[in-house]
């Protein structure tokens, strides 16, 4: 083969390869979905109606798509206290529910080198750490409180009206400042 038909037969081959690399683009990382986590506790006396409160708030909970339900470390916790009504007409059995969401602070962020850049704070001994890290370990903030009744055959309508509360009134601004972080 002459030495000029070897040097294009080389660069077609180099082009067949390399040319659909060429015309592709890469695409940006997507930022991360928005997702959080819910920690259910309810409290009841009558199991019956703990068992159908916890699975219609549940229910409600995975519906909405980008919520987990977990035991433990959660982003929110929905805290129910329930109580069966019961008037003189045993007929009209109801319910009135007291429900506190709260949004657990961690306790993680607090390091010396969080301390040093956020607050100015040099040197910290590892016992003042450990303790602020114990006095922050349980702080939550409270944010939102519902107080909901009515009849048991209205239970589930209820609770999933609490749910779609939680999800307009509290993960609707967590979504934009989702949104504000990691779609810019």
């Amino acid at each position: 083969m002459k030495p000029k038909c070897r040097m294009f037969s080389h660069a077609a081959l180099l082009l067949v390869v390399f040319l659909p690399c060429f015309g592709q683009r890469q695409p940006k990382d997507s930022p991360p979905k928005f997702s959080a986590t819910v920690q259910l506790s309810i409290t009841c006396d009558d199991a019956l109606l703990k068992s159908q409160i916890t699975s219609y708030l549940s229910r409600e909970l995975r519906s909405l798509g980008d919520i987990t339900i977990v035991d433990e470390r959660p982003d929110f916790m929905i805290a129910a206290i329930a109580m069966t009504l019961t008037p003189e007409n045993e007929s009209d059995k109801g319910f009135v529910i007291a429900i506190r969401t709260t949004k657990p602070e961690r306790s993680e962020w607090w390091t010396a080198k969080w301390l040093k850049d956020f607050l100015g704070v040099e040197r910290v001994s590892e016992a003042k750490l450990g303790l602020l890290k114990q006095l922050h370990q349980t702080d939550e903030h409270n944010v939102q409180f519902t107080l909901v009744k009515g009849s048991l055959d209205g239970l589930q309508r209820q609770c999933k009206q609490v749910i779609a509360n939680f999800d307009t009134e509290v993960l609707e601004s967590e979504h934009k400042l989702w949104n504000l972080i990691y779609k810019q």
